[in-house]
C-alpha cells in the first residue's frame, strides 16, 4: 500500500494510485507512517513514496542518440504489406473452365446435327420476337416468356445466326455459366479442389449434358438461377440466395419441386432453424407441395409442363435415372450432412421417367445435385487411395471417356442441304402466296420477304399458293403429292427436311404429255441449235411450257442457240427446268445483242422472265414458280 506525504511548507498532498486524496487508502486502510530523514535520498525534497520492491529489470539496448531527449513525438509505425499469393485452387478453376468453354465452343460447332421439333421452333422465333420487330410475336406461358427474354439477353453478346442456331448457342453459353457456377457451391460445401474438379470438369464435358444444352429449354435458364441460390446460401447470404431461387421457380415452375424437397429434408432432421412443434408441420406441408409440383408438370394437360425441349428416348432416360440414383445414394452415405441436399434429385428423378419436354427440364434441374454427389464420391476415393500416380491416372481416364465423345461429334460431316428460305425469295414470283409453318415464315421475314404473302397453316387456301413443308418432330403436316414437289433439302431450317409444294391439278398429267409433244418438235427446229443434254430434257417434257413458247417465238425469226437448261441448286429432282441458256443469237454473243434483251424486257406475264444476266458472252433468264398451267393446248 501506497501513502501520501505532505511536503514541509505545506506541499499538496502527492496521492499514489490506489489511495484516497485524505491520506487514506482506496481500500480503507489507515496511511503508512513516513519514513525517517535517513531514509531520504536527496535531503531538502520530501521523500519518495514507498514501493513494493521488486526484481531488477534487464538492462536495456543503448538506443541511438536521438531519443536521449524525451519528446512527444511517436515515430509511426508503417505496417508490413502482406505476401499476396493466389487463392487455393485457382488454377485448378482456371484449367476446368478453359475445358467446359473448349467442350462447349465444340458443341456449337454441330448444333446443325439436332434438328428442332415444333417447341424448340416456336420458342426460338418468340425469343428473335423480342429482338427483330418484324417479326410476329408468339404467344408464350408467362414463365417461358421470360426465359425468353434472358436467351435474347443472352444473344445480344455472341454471335448472329438463324434463329434456332443462335438460340442454341445461347443456351450453351448458360449451360457453361450454369457449370462454372458450381465451383463456388461445392467449394463452400467443404469439398476438395480435386474433388470439385471432377465434379464441375465431367458436367463441363460430358455429351449428355452438351447435348440438352444445344437443344431449346427453358429448364438451362432456371439452372443458372438456382446454381447462384446455391453460391449465394453456401456463403450465408440468405436474402440474395433466396432472391435468385425465386427468378429460377418463376422461370421454370418444376425448380420449385427440389427447393420444396430440400426444405422438407432440413424440417425433418432438425437442421432448419424452426421451433420444434413447427418442424414435423412445415416439413409435411414442404413434402406435399413438392408432390404437387410434380404432379402438375408430368399430368395429361398439367399447367406447368414444359412446352419446349428435346423429347428423350424412354430407354435412355431409364438408364441416365438409374445412374444418378446409385451415385446420389453412393454420396449420402458417405456424407450424412449433405442428405438434405440429396435429397433434391427425387422429385427431378420422377419428371425425368416421363416422356416429353419435362424430361430434358428434370435432366437438366438436377445437374447441381450430381454435381455434389460426384464430388463427395471423388472425395472418398481421393482419401482412401493414396497412390498419387493412380490417382492422376484415373482422373485422366476420366477425361478422355468425356472427352472423346465431344471430339467425334465436332468431327461429325454436317448434314447437306440448306434453308429453302433463300429459293422462295428469289424463285417465286411477285404474288406467290407461301403457306408456312412459324420458324420458317420468320426466317422468310428476316430475309425480306412481304409479310402479306406469308399464310399459317391454318388459313384458307388460295388459288396458285405453295407450301413451304417442314417435317419436324412432333409436327402434324399434309405432306406434298407425288410430282408437285417444286424444291427440297434434307436439312432445311432448324435442320428438319423441307420441301417446296406447288399446286397439283387434273390437267397436270395430261400437260406432261403436251410438254414432251412439244418439246419433241422443238429439237427438230432448224433455226434451233440444241446442246444434246438440253435437247433431251426438252424431248421428255422437263422443260417449263413458258421456255419452250418463248424459244418458239424466238426461231420464227432468229437463229437461237441453246447451251443448257441448268437446275436451280434445291430444285426438286423432277421439277420442270424453268432456266435457259443462250449461247448464240443470229450469229452473235447473246449478252450483247440490244434487240435479245429489249424483246425480253417487252414480254408481259405469265412469259416476262423474273431474272435476265449475262455469263459472258452467254445470256441467262429465268421464269419464277408456280409454272401457271393452261397455256398448252390440250
Amino acid at each position: 500500500m501506497c501513502a501520501a506525504h505532505r511536503r514541509p511548507g505545506g506541499g499538496a498532498l502527492t496521492t499514489l494510485p490506489g489511495a484516497a486524496a485524505g491520506g487514506r487508502s482506496a481500500h480503507g486502510a489507515p496511511a503508512a507512517a513516513p519514513r525517517p530523514d535517513r531514509d531520504r535520498s536527496r535531503p531538502g525534497r520530501g521523500a519518495a513514496p514507498l514501493f513494493t520492491p521488486q526484481a531488477a529489470e534487464p538492462e536495456e539496448q543503448p538506443q541511438p542518440a536521438r531519443e536521449g531527449k524525451q519528446s512527444g513525438y511517436v515515430e509511426p509505425k508503417v505496417a508490413v504489406r502482406p505476401v499476396r499469393r493466389p487463392p487455393t485452387g485457382l488454377g485448378a478453376f482456371i484449367g476446368v473452365s478453359a475445358l467446359t468453354v473448349l467442350a462447349h465452343t465444340l458443341a456449337a460447332t454441330f448444333t446443325s446435327l439436332w434438328v428442332a421439333n415444333v417447341g424448340e421452333a416456336r420458342f426460338a422465333v418468340a425469343v428473335l420476337a423480342i429482338r427483330d420487330a418484324t417479326v410476329a410475336h408468339v404467344p408464350l406461358a408467362p414463365w417461358d416468356h421470360l426465359a425468353a427474354i434472358q436467351y435474347a439477353a443472352v444473344q445480344l453478346v455472341l454471335p448472329a445466326g438463324d434463329a434456332v442456331d443462335a438460340a442454341r448457342w445461347a443456351g450453351l453459353a448458360l449451360g457453361a455459366l450454369a457449370t462454372l457456377l458450381l465451383w463456388p457451391v461445392l467449394r463452400g460445401l467443404g469439398c476438395s479442389v480435386a474433388a470439385t474438379s471432377i465434379a464441375v470438369g465431367a458436367l463441363g464435358v460430358a455429351l449428355p449434358l452438351l447435348a440438352l444444352r444445344s437443344a431449346l429449354t427453358t429448364a438451362v435458364v432456371g439452372v443458372v438461377w438456382l446454381s447462384v441460390a446455391a453460391a449465394l446460401a453456401v456463403r450465408d447470404n440468405i436474402r440474395a440466395a433466396g432472391v435468385a431461387a425465386l427468378l429460377a421457380v418463376v422461370t421454370v415452375p418444376l425448380a420449385a419441386a427440389p427447393l420444396l424437397a430440400v426444405a422438407a429434408a432440413v424440417s425433418f432432421d432438425g437442421t432448419a432453424r424452426l421451433p420444434g412443434r413447427l418442424r414435423k408441420p412445415v416439413g409435411v406441408a414442404a413434402a406435399v407441395a413438392a408432390v404437387a409440383v410434380v404432379l402438375a408438370v408430368v399430368l395429361p394437360g398439367a399447367p406447368f409442363a414444359a412446352t419446349t425441349g428435346p423429347g428423350i428416348p424412354a430407354a435412355i432416360a431409364v438408364a441416365g435415372v438409374a445412374v444418378v440414383v446409385v451415385i446420389v445414394v453412393l454420396a449420402g452415405r458417405a456424407d450424412n450432412l449433405l442428405r438434405p441436399v440429396l435429397v433434391a434429385a427425387a422429385p427431378l428423378l420422377v419428371v425425368a421417367l416421363v416422356p416429353g419436354p419435362s424430361c430434358a427440364a428434370a435432366a437438366l434441374l438436377v445437374t447441381p445435385v450430381v454435381a455434389v454427389a460426384i464430388a463427395i464420391a471423388a472425395d472418398q476415393v481421393h482419401a482412401r487411395v493414396r497412390r498419387r500416380p493412380l490417382r492422376v491416372a484415373m482422373a485422366v481416364a476420366l477425361a478422355v471417356v468425356l472427352a472423346v465423345p465431344v471430339s467425334v461429334a465436332a468431327s461429325w460431316p454436317t448434314p447437306p442441304g440448306g434453308s429453302l428460305t433463300s429459293w422462295v425469295t428469289t424463285q417465286t414470283g411477285p404474288a406467290t402466296v407461301v403457306v408456312a409453318d412459324v420458324l420458317d415464315r420468320a426466317e422468310l421475314r428476316i430475309a425480306g420477304f412481304p409479310a402479306a404473302r406469308l399464310r399459317t397453316p391454318t388459313d384458307p387456301a388460295v388459288a396458285g399458293e405453295l407450301r413451304l413443308i417442314a417435317e419436324r418432330p412432333g409436327a402434324v403436316v399434309v405432306p406434298c403429292p407425288a410430282g408437285a414437289a417444286l424444291a427440297s433439302t434434307p436439312s432445311g431450317s432448324g435442320g428438319a427436311p423441307a420441301v417446296v409444294c406447288g399446286a397439283l391439278t387434273p390437267a397436270t398429267a395430261v400437260e406432261a404429255k403436251v410438254r414432251a409433244r412439244l418439246g419433241a418438235a422443238l429439237t427438230t427446229n432448224t433455226a434451233l441449235k440444241l446442246d444434246p443434254a438440253a435437247a433431251a430434257l426438252l424431248s421428255e417434257g422437263k422443260v417449263d411450257p413458258r421456255l419452250m413458247l418463248t424459244l418458239a417465238a424466238l426461231t420464227s425469226a432468229h437463229r437461237v442457240g441453246v447451251a443448257a437448261f441448268p437446275a436451280v441448286p434445291l430444285d426438286a429432282p423432277d421439277a420442270l427446268r424453268r432456266v435457259v441458256v443462250l449461247s448464240a443469237f443470229d450469229g452473235t454473243a447473246p449478252a450483247s445483242s440490244t434487240l435479245l434483251k429489249t424483246w425480253l424486257a417487252g414480254q408481259q406475264a405469265p412469259f416476262a422472265p423474273g431474272s435476265v444476266t449475262a455469263d459472258g458472252p452467254d445470256l441467262v433468264f429465268a421464269y419464277p414458280v408456280p409454272s401457271p398451267t393452261g397455256l398448252l393446248p390440250l
